[in-house]
C-alpha cells in the first residue's frame, strides 16, 4: 500500500532548513548544484499520489519515500548517473544530494527500492517480461544496402497507416501499452503544470510538430550463443541468441546515412517562440523500423487522448507524413497540416510543364483555358472538373490537339 506522503511545500521547507546551514559553510558547493536545485524545489509531485495510488494494494506493508525515490530518479537524470547501485552509494556519500531529493543521511532509500518504484511505473507483466529476457530470438544480420541521403525505411506492410487511420478513426487506442503510466505522469507533472505557467502558449490553439529519432541500445546485437556450431567449426551460424536487451532491432539513421541497433523515438512538442525552444508534451519508444508515418497516428490518437482539453490547431511533420490516410485523419479532427510533398512524387506527372497556375491561383490547361469548379471528390481529396462536353474543357484529344497547332 501507498504509505505517508510528503506534500511539496513540507518538502521546500525541509530543503530550505538543510540547506542553509551547508551554504554557509560552502557557498561554491551549493552554487554548483543551483540549476539541479531549482528544479526540484520546483517540481510539485502532489499530483504523483493520485496518478499512482490505483496501482498500490490496500494492505501490506506501506511503500515510504515514493516521492523521493521519484525524485531521486530526478536528480540522477540531471546529473546523468546511469547507475543506481553507484547513485545509492553517491547518496551514502553526500549529504547535500541527500537534502536535494528530500531524505536526510540516514534515511536513505536502498537499491530495491529504486528498482521496486520501476516495476510499478513499467506496466508489463513480469513474468512476460522474463520469459521475454530468458528466451531464444532469432539472430539478425546488420543491413548491408545503404539508402540515399535523406530517404527512411518504407513501410513495411502495404496499407498499415489506412488501417491505424481507420482505427484512430473509431477512438481505439494501445490502452493497454507498458508505458502508459510514465506518458501519465509526464503529463500530469510535467505537462500540465507547464501549460498552466503558460509556457505552451494557447493550449486551444496549440500549433505541434511530430518527428522520430534513432535511440541506440547498450545492448549488443550479437548476443548469446546457446548453440554447438562453435564446436563443429560454424563461426558463422544463425541459430537463435539469447539476447540482454530482445526488443532491439536493426534501423536506418538517414541523417547519418548509417544502420543502427536500437529503437526509434517519436514525440510530439510544440515551439516557445519566447524560450527559442521545442517543449515535448507527448514521448513514445517503437521499434528501430518503423515508419514514422506509422508511429504518428498511434502518436496523435494517444495524444489527444491523454489531453482532452488541448486542441491540435496545426500538425507539422516532413515528408513521411505525406500521405492521403494521414491527411484524411487530420482533416477529420481539425487540424491543419503542415508538411511538405515527398520527392519521390516529383516529377510523376502524365504531361510535364503542361499544368500552369494563372494570376488568380486557378490551374490553366493544355489549351490555354482556365478550369472551372465542379465540387470536391471525397474519395480522391481533391476538386473535380465539369462533366465532359463537346468543345468544352474536357474535348476529345483530337481536338484538343487540333487547337495546341
Amino acid at each position: 500500500m501507498l504509505g505517508a506522503w510528503r506534500s511539496h511545500s513540507d518538502y521546500q521547507s525541509f530543503l530550505v532548513e538543510n540547506i542553509q546551514p551547508i551554504y554557509a559553510s560552502d557557498k561554491n558547493r551549493v552554487i554548483q548544484f543551483s540549476e539541479a536545485l531549482s528544479k526540484l524545489y520546483n517540481l510539485d509531485l502532489d499530483v504523483l499520489k493520485l496518478v499512482l495510488e490505483p496501482y498500490y494494494s490496500n494492505t501490506g506493508s506501506p511503500a515510504k519515500n515514493q516521492p523521493e525515490v521519484f525524485r531521486s530518479f530526478v536528480l540522477m537524470s540531471l546529473l546523468k548517473c546511469h547507475s543506481i547501485t553507484k547513485w545509492v552509494y553517491t547518496l551514502h556519500h553526500d549529504d547535500l544530494l541527500c537534502y536535494m531529493i528530500g531524505v536526510s543521511p540516514d534515511n536513505i532509500p536502498g537499491v530495491g527500492t529504486h528498482y521496486d518504484l520501476i516495476n510499478r511505473l513499467w506496466l508489463e507483466d513480469p513474468d512476460i517480461e522474463k520469459d521475454r529476457q530468458d528466451s531464444l530470438h532469432p539472430f539478425k544480420r546488420k543491413p548491408r544496402k545503404k539508402l540515399a541521403k535523406n530517404q527512411k525505411l518504407p513501410p513495411r506492410h502495404p496499407g498499415i497507416i489506412q488501417k491505424f487511420v481507420d482505427l484512430a478513426l473509431q477512438g481505439k487506442i494501445f490502452e493497454s501499452r507498458p508505458e502508459k503510466l510514465l506518458q501519465q505522469i509526464f503529463a500530469d507533472v510535467a505537462v500540465r503544470p507547464s501549460a498552466n505557467d503558460g509556457i505552451l502558449g494557447d493550449i486551444e490553439k496549440l500549433t505541434i510538430s511530430g518527428d522520430g529519432t534513432c535511440i541506440k541500445t547498450g545492448g549488443s546485437p550479437f548476443g548469446i550463443r546457446t548453440c554447438d556450431c562453435a564446436n563443429k567449426g560454424i563461426f558463422n551460424c544463425d541459430c537463435h541468441r539469447k539476447f540482454s536487451d530482445p526488443d532491439a532491432r536493426y534501423g536506418w539513421d538517414s541523417y547519418h546515412e548509417t544502420w543502427f541497433y536500437g529503437y526509434s523515438g517519436y514525440f510530439l512538442v510544440t515551439y516557445n517562440e519566447e524560450l527559442k525552444s521545442d517543449i515535448p508534451i507527448y514521448l513514445r519508444l517503437v521499434e528501430a523500423p518503423r515508419y514514422d508515418g506509422v508511429t504518428a497516428i498511434i502518436a496523435l490518437s494517444e495524444a489527444r487522448a491523454l489531453y482532452p482539453d488541448f486542441v491540435f490547431d496545426k500538425f507539422i511533420g516532413d515528408c513521411a507524413h505525406d500521405n492521403y490516410p494521414t491527411y484524411h485523419l487530420l482533416n477529420k479532427w481539425n487540424i491543419k497540416p503542415v508538411i511538405p510533398l515527398n520527392k519521390k512524387n516529383k516529377n510523376n506527372s502524365k504531361y510535364q510543364g503542361t499544368i500552369k497556375i494563372n494570376e488568380n491561383g486557378i490551374p490553366v490547361c493544355m489549351a490555354g483555358l482556365s478550369m472551372v469548379y465542379n465540387g470536391f471528390m471525397k474519395d480522391r481529396n481533391r476538386t473535380q472538373p465539369p462533366p465532359a462536353k463537346a468543345g468544352g474543357l474536357d474535348m476529345p484529344l483530337k481536338q484538343l490537339k487540333t487547337r495546341l497547332k
